[in-house]
Order: structure tokens, then C-alpha cells, then sequence
């Protein structure tokens, strides 16, 4: 039985009831409408803008929020599955044998020597500026001026989720289903899951602000050091042992995905 209804200077609003006193406040989260559902392409550009991709029936798009509004980039007929920001602070994404950057509100495609990319599927840039990208029958490739120099056969036969991370050393981490390529400077090795050698399917790499790297895989969180991936002991895990993402704040807090 409600006795009693209070808004308070906040904003709060009390209920005393026959069993107590409850209070109604917003939470620390706030939700945002798309009107759609999100696709799993998720990306942040450094003027704090998030890039989701939102699909409703037969039509998806790209959708871009920030604190002073919502924009919807033009991307044409393709949807993209990864971006990158370059030093200039331009986007840039890839979609089967194109490579795009954002030209104004506008996806625009970069002029390339002919090359044989069908399905590139991620992007990222080093430290250095080089443009990364990875094809899924090709492997790795490197954007040298106009032309995409295929520099890993790390392609496989049948689609899988593919990750991909660019450290601040410059080394090219690439997660697979069953493995993890490691790319650093010219050199390139391979991790395979079914030794153990890493957290089974990658789904996302990290580097905190010590320069550690850490992935996230369908058995948790794993730590690269001693030219190694470590693993965390059982009572040391995750709720939910896999982890999907994970991303550090200004305040140093990690942010991570569970399946919990």
C-alpha cells in the first residue's frame, strides 16, 4: 500500500509503502535509442565518437553517436566489419576488395593497383602509419602506396571470426579460431589453441597502458609475456570463464565482456 510519494531537488522520487521506503532514481547508465538491432562492430574515435552498425529488416547502417549529436555516415550497399583511425584522425574501413576512408560524411574508395583481396575483413594502423588489412583467403596484406602486398598467407578455408591488433611496438597480433599469428617486424609465428598456447578462439586482443598485451578467448584472459601466454589460475578466473572484449578508461578500470 503506497502511504506517501516524494520528488526530491534531484530528481528522486520516494515511495513509502506499507513495507518500507523505496526509492526511483536514474542509473549510472543511460541507455541510447538506435531503433534498431547492433550489429557486433563496435569502434571509438579519439573525439570520443562511437561507431555502431544497426540493421532493421533488410537494411543495416552506420551510425555514429557523440555528446553533441548522432550523424549516419553514407557507406552506399556495403556494411562495415572493422575501422581504423589514422594519425589525421581519418576512418577508414574495408569491404571485400575495397578500401574506403571517410570523406566528410562519406565513405570514399582509395584508388589501388589491381590486386587479388576479395573478402578483406579488418583493418588497423601501426604506430608508424603503415595501413594493415586482412583478407580472409589472402592472410595479411600492407597498404604500400597504391598496391596491397600480401605479407602472410594466414588465410583459411572456411569463414571464422577473425580479430586484429596492432601494438605499440608495431607487431600484428591476428586471432583465428584455432590459433593466434603473431606478425613482428618480418617475423611471423603461430600460436595454436589446441596446444594450449592460447585461450582457445580469440575474440579480441588489449593493450593496457603498461604496454602489456592481453587476450580475451573462449577460456578467459591470457597474458603475453616470457614470449608466452600465460594463463590465470582457476580461482583467479572470470565469471563465466570466456571473455568477449575488454577496454581500460581514463581512470585505469577495465571494462570486460563475460558471458555472464
Amino acid at each position: 500500500v503506497v502511504l506517501a510519494v516524494l520528488e526530491d531537488r534531484e530528481g528522486s522520487i520516494w515511495v513509502a509503502t506499507a513495507r518500507g521506503l523505496e526509492q526511483f532514481r536514474d542509473g549510472v547508465f543511460t541507455p541510447v535509442a538506435v531503433r534498431a538491432a547492433i550489429r557486433p562492430v563496435l569502434f571509438t574515435t579519439r573525439d570520443t565518437t562511437v561507431w555502431v552498425v544497426t540493421f532493421n529488416y533488410d537494411r543495416s547502417r552506420l551510425l555514429t553517436l557523440h555528446p553533441r549529436g548522432r550523424r549516419t555516415p553514407e557507406t552506399g550497399k556495403f556494411i562495415p566489419s572493422s575501422l581504423a583511425q589514422d594519425a589525421a584522425g581519418t576512418v577508414w574501413t574495408a569491404t571485400d576488395s575495397l578500401l574506403l576512408r571517410l570523406d566528410g560524411q562519406r565513405f570514399v574508395p582509395v584508388r589501388l593497383a589491381r590486386h587479388d583481396a576479395k573478402r578483406i575483413i579488418n583493418v588497423a594502423f601501426d604506430p608508424e602509419g603503415t595501413l594493415w588489412l586482412f583478407d580472409e583467403r589472402l592472410g595479411l596484406l600492407r597498404l604500400s602506396h597504391d598496391s596491397l602486398v600480401r605479407v602472410a598467407p594466414l588465410g583459411q578455408t572456411r569463414f571464422s571470426r577473425t580479430s586484429m591488433l596492432s601494438d605499440s611496438r608495431g607487431r600484428i597480433w591476428i586471432g583465428q579460431e584455432n590459433r593466434v599469428a603473431l606478425y613482428d617486424h618480418g617475423q611471423l609465428r603461430l600460436f595454436d589453441a589446441a596446444k594450449r598456447e592460447v585461450p582457445g578462439e580469440v575474440y579480441g586482443f588489449f593493450e593496457d597502458r603498461d604496454g602489456n598485451l592481453w587476450a580475451a578467448g573462449e577460456t578467459g584472459l591470457a597474458k603475453f609475456e616470457d614470449d608466452r601466454f600465460r594463463y590465470f589460475a582457476e580461482r583467479q578466473r572470470l565469471p563465466g570463464v570466456a571473455a568477449y572484449g575488454i577496454v581500460e578508461d581514463e581512470d585505469g578500470a577495465w571494462w570486460i565482456v563475460t558471458r555472464r
